[in-house]
This record gives structure tokens, C-alpha cells and sequence, in this order.
């Protein structure tokens, strides 16, 4: 009886041995696409820091980006994105200052942030004050932020500029946001002698496009009185006196 199932054995073994080989030398293949390719991006922004940075970035396919941007004071100016322009995996436009998660399907994408600031100089006036040769010019300087900034006075007589560097007041390095502020320009120092009217712009020093202007009819010459008695102290005294524009004498 067990030569018997020896035997059986054997055989179950010989039939099932091919099947065994066969099973064993088979080789599956499985075919996946691999892109070891850079996928770039471009980013644009003439002010801040733009994440990623401002340059062509480099990434591997359908890596995943946040592309956004910050506002930033430089100075005195509050600029702050107002969205962006894209190509490739970035949408065409946007309002804000981030794109949110963007997947790079696309070989080549840029983008680029737009800025805007709300940065004004206004109501612009000029005025000489009577009776000497000082002229006041008020304007508004409005911002989004407190930040002082540096502004810079422009006289131009029918075009050419009038070197006007005697000034004071709310002019220079450090003027600071508000309604009224004056500067004052000593017309007698550097421009005496003569009448015109003339063009008063205020400029942001560094981005001269912030500007505004105004004019007004500028007097620097001399009035003369002269005063004759044969006695007595007279008032003004007796001889050639010299008085501003609109000068008032008794």
C-alpha cells in the first residue's frame, strides 16, 4: 500500500513539474512614462520679493507652486500688488497677490506681478506773499501708509528750470502724509530781479511720475520809493528805499 502511493506521488509530481517552470520564467512588463525634463518658470515683479523668486525657476514635472507676492514701502510709497499676468500652467490674469496652488503641466509658464500704490500729490497752489519775495506753495500729500517721504520742489519759468534751492518747510527727505502742507521758496535769493509766471511742480523725489503742479504770477523785483525833504526825518527816509512787490508804507 505505500509503494502504491509513493508511486502516485510521483507521477502528481512529474505531471505538475512543466507547469511549476513554466510559471516561473515568465517576466510581466509594465510601460510608465517618465519626463526627467525642467519645467521653468519665469517671474516678473520690478519691486518687492516675489516667491518664487524673480528669474527662471527650474522644477521637475508637475511639481506644485504657490506663486505669490507681498506689499512693500519704499520710500514712502505703499506699493502693493494688484494681481498678476501668467502663461503656460498660470492662469492668463489675477486680482490678488497670490495664485494659490498652481501644478506645472506645462514645459514653460511665467508670470508676472502688476503693481499700484495709492500714493497722491495734490491740490498744488502757489502764492507770493505780499509785500516781500517769499513764495508759499501748499499741496496735499496723501498715502495709504505714514510713512515720511523724501519731495522735491520743480520752478520752471515757461520751461526752463529755475535753480530754486532756497527752500523750507514740507520739502526734503522726510515729509510726512497730510492736507496743507507748505513749502516755502525764497524767490529774492534765487530768482530776484524778475516777473513771470511760473510753474511750481511737487515730485516725489525718486519717482518723479508722482507729481502735481501749479502756478502763480511770481514778482521778485525791486519797488523803489524815493523820499525828498530839505529838513526834518522823514519816514522812510529821505533818499532811494527799496521794498518788495506790494509792500505796504506809511
Amino acid at each position: 500500500m505505500n509503494i502504491q502511493l509513493c508511486a502516485w506521488l510521483v507521477w502528481v509530481l512529474c505531471c505538475l513539474m512543466p507547469i511549476f517552470s513554466l510559471a516561473s520564467s515568465q517576466t510581466v512588463t509594465v510601460a510608465v512614462l517618465m519626463d526627467s525634463r525642467n519645467y521653468t518658470l519665469a517671474v516678473s515683479s520690478v519691486r518687492g520679493s516675489p516667491v518664487p523668486s524673480a528669474g527662471t525657476n527650474l522644477y521637475a514635472w508637475r511639481s506644485a507652486v504657490t506663486c505669490s507676492v507681498s506689499s512693500v514701502v519704499v520710500s514712502g510709497i505703499n506699493w502693493r500688488s494688484t494681481g498678476w499676468s501668467g502663461t503656460g500652467s498660470i492662469p492668463l490674469s489675477g486680482t490678488t497677490n497670490t495664485t494659490g496652488l498652481v501644478v506645472l503641466s506645462n514645459l514653460v509658464s511665467s508670470i508676472t506681478w502688476n503693481w499700484a500704490n495709492l500714493f497722491v500729490i495734490t491740490n498744488v497752489s502757489a502764492a507770493q506773499r505780499q509785500g516781500t519775495k517769499l513764495v508759499d506753495i501748499t499741496y496735499d500729500l496723501i498715502s495709504d501708509v505714514s510713512n515720511a517721504a523724501p519731495i522735491s520742489l520743480v520752478v520752471a519759468n515757461n520751461g526752463t528750470n529755475i535753480s530754486a534751492i532756497t527752500v523750507s518747510g514740507a520739502v526734503g527727505a522726510g515729509v510726512l502724509p497730510g492736507t496743507g502742507n507748505v513749502i516755502v521758496w525764497n524767490a529774492g535769493t534765487d530768482w530776484n530781479g524778475s516777473i513771470a509766471e511760473l510753474n511750481f511742480a511737487v515730485r516725489h523725489t525718486s519717482v518723479t511720475q508722482l507729481v502735481s503742479a501749479g502756478s502763480a504770477l511770481v514778482d521778485s523785483r525791486n519797488y523803489t520809493l524815493a523820499v525828498s525833504s530839505v529838513r526834518g526825518s522823514p519816514v522812510p527816509s529821505a533818499g532811494t528805499n527799496l521794498y518788495a512787490w506790494r509792500s505796504a508804507v506809511t
